[in-house]
């Protein structure tokens, strides 16, 4: 039945959606005026509006079209439902024809008083190609949106929207004239004086290694401690606006330098590395291992369950387990007793990795690193030495140059460049010789004593607390018996002992 059919005084519902664009003939005033007086003239009662000034291409989301979808279930009293156009159901076509076809197979009429649709199969067809038509409209605005924003971002170095990067604030810039002659303003960032120190303070203690909480007690920038993550990913912060998968360097002004952001980063990779071992709930757990512990099968962590022993019952018992378990697809992994897998742990640790022998064979190849490093790093002092006394030697030459003959335009930028290096060479000649490579001092029988002394005498939870000092990873797995491996950090360095269990 299409709207020609409608006999006098039909009820109908109206459907009205902003277009979100700055047209006022597509507003929902104007829509429901328009639509209020094409009742009138057909002798038509509109009964109930629903309203939706939410924008978007699709239906989801948009609660009023969805309450009256499922208001018109089919035993209302209205004949059907009139809009002010098609596009103002849905640009997208397929939710277009799903909610139109469903609306007709419930007997309601679906009518747009602008858009000229007849009836019969031929209307059907004329009707699609205007679906496809507004999809069409809708995909096209997108591109030509998002290569508009693309110029900006690359051209102008503005952000084309949202909100600013928290440590930043908008600064309107005007790069250009709209069509009809008005300014083409973009907002360019520019550091907040209020939040941009609490920035750097964030950045600075998580290069040291700081946690989140720490982070939040030191500046209560964020509400959740979630938030801190966000920036702390966030390239912004060293000048690179990430935008369409492109990166653009220089986009504004950093607020963080290269080496604190690296080390902030090496800290976060360390963490999600980790991946919870040094959480407060698992450092405390009577299962000891976890955080550190992984199935040798399928890769994943490998924690503490409680098995109930019954018919009859004969107590509990305490096993490791594969996380897949109880997530398939599942590895098949057994599980492993808890006092059977800590056991081995602690004895092949005491055993392999704090046998004084071994570990002066790999203090031995720290120390020739380090003293290599220490070599390496003198003879660089001494070239950036050579270097800096060469520099200030030009420029000594230069000032002398202009003083007796007179300056001109290319001698004055020759010499603010010189000046450049120099200062330059002398902040990095500072900071290298405050910074020699450590070489380690170690007593390595002493050291294996009391680290394996500390094992065999503490509780479940400080056992847990020591290994997490020197064991990074553990890979275990039991087909028959008990079989794995354990990395471990050589106490007091970060040479890496693999051994088996």
């Amino acid at each position: 039945m299409t709207s020609l059919e409608l006999p006098p005084s039909s009820r109908l519902v109206a459907y009205l959606r902003d277009s979100g664009g700055r047209e006022q003939n597509l507003s929902i005033a104007q829509q429901e005026a328009a639509i209020i007086e094409w009742a009138k003239g057909k002798g038509h009662i509109i009964t109930r509006i629903f309203k939706d000034t939410r924008t978007g291409t699709r239906v989801a989301g948009r609660e009023q079209f969805l309450e009256m979808a499922e208001y018109l279930d089919g035993k209302t009293p209205e004949a059907g439902v009139v809009f002010w156009e098609y596009s103002r159901i849905a640009r997208d076509y397929d939710d277009f024809q799903y909610y139109v076809a469903d609306l007709r197979r419930r007997g309601y009429v679906v009518h747009s008083i602008t858009d000229q649709v007849p009836e019969g199969l031929d209307g059907r067809l004329l009707e699609s190609i205007v679906a496809w038509k507004n999809a069409r409209y809708s995909e096209d605005l997108r591109k030509n949106i998002k290569r508009g924003q693309q110029y900006i971002v690359s051209v102008h170095h503005a952000k084309p929207g949202g909100k600013p990067a928290t440590g930043y604030r908008y600064r309107l810039e005007e790069i250009g004239t709209r069509r009809d002659g008005a300014p083409h303003l973009a907002n360019k960032l520019e550091p907040d004086p209020v939040t941009a120190p609490l920035v750097r303070k964030v950045f600075e203690m998580r290069a040291a290694g700081a946690t989140y909480s720490e982070i939040h007690e030191a500046t209560h920038l964020f509400d959740w401690l979630v938030s801190y993550s966000r920036i702390l990913y966030n390239s912004v912060y060293i000048g690179i606006m990430t935008f369409g998968g492109v990166e653009y360097k220089n986009f504004c002004e950093p607020l963080i330098d290269l080496a604190t952001w690296d080390a902030a980063q090496r800290v976060n990779l360390a963490r999600a590395e980790a991946h919870g071992s040094d959480h407060p709930r698992t450092v405390r757990s009577r299962f000891f291992l976890t955080g550190l512990l992984y199935c040798a099968r399928c890769g994943l962590p490998m924690v503490g369950r409680v098995s109930h022993q019954r018919k009859p019952y004969t107590g509990k018992y305490d096993y490791y387990r594969c996380q897949s378990d109880g997530h398939p697809p599942r590895c098949g992994a057994k599980m492993i007793p808890k006092e059977d897998l800590e056991s081995q742990v602690i004895r092949v640790v005491r055993e392999q990795v704090l046998n004084p022998n071994v570990l002066a064979d790999i203090y031995g190849e720290v120390m020739a690193q380090a003293e290599a490093k220490h070599a390496n790093w003198e003879g660089d002092l001494l070239q950036k030495r050579n270097s800096l006394a060469n520099l200030r030697q030009q420029t000594t030459r230069l000032v002398a140059a202009i003083r007796d003959a007179g300056h001109s335009p290319a001698m004055l930028a020759s010499l603010a460049d010189l000046e450049a290096q120099e200062r330059a060479l002398a902040d990095m000649l500072a900071r290298d010789e405050v910074m020699p490579p450590a070489i380690l001092q170690v007593d390595t029988m002493e050291l294996a004593k009391e680290a394996s002394d500390a094992l065999e005498l503490s509780n479940e939870v400080e056992k847990g607390i020591i290994l997490r000092g020197f064991v990074k990873r553990i890979r275990a797995e039991r087909n028959g018996k008990l079989t794995g491996e354990l990395d471990c950090y050589a106490p007091g360095s970060d040479a890496i002992i693999t051994v088996n269990l």
